[in-house]
């Protein structure tokens, strides 16, 4: 079951160290927005062109919430 997490990256700190946390993952982890772009979670120029989406969500195979938590946005 894919888990969905909506999450913030600001800055290019916040990229590089969700990649970092991203890389930690066995499988697949991408970065989707609301039009249904998708792009891997764990490649900074997909990473750094979510920087242009209102609003970005984690897809991921397993649960990666403590690996990300920092970034997760309770909506």
């Amino acid at each position: 079951m894919k888990r969905r997490y909506r999450i913030r990256l600001d800055t290019l700190n916040d990229i590089q160290n969700f990649i970092a946390a991203a890389a930690k993952v066995n499988g697949d982890v991408t970065l989707s927005n609301d039009s249904g772009y998708n792009v891997s979670a764990k490649s900074l120029l997909g990473a750094i062109y979510t920087m242009e989406w209102d609003r970005i969500f984690c897809y991921a195979d397993c649960d990666i919430y403590e690996l990300i938590k920092e970034w997760v946005i309770d909506d």
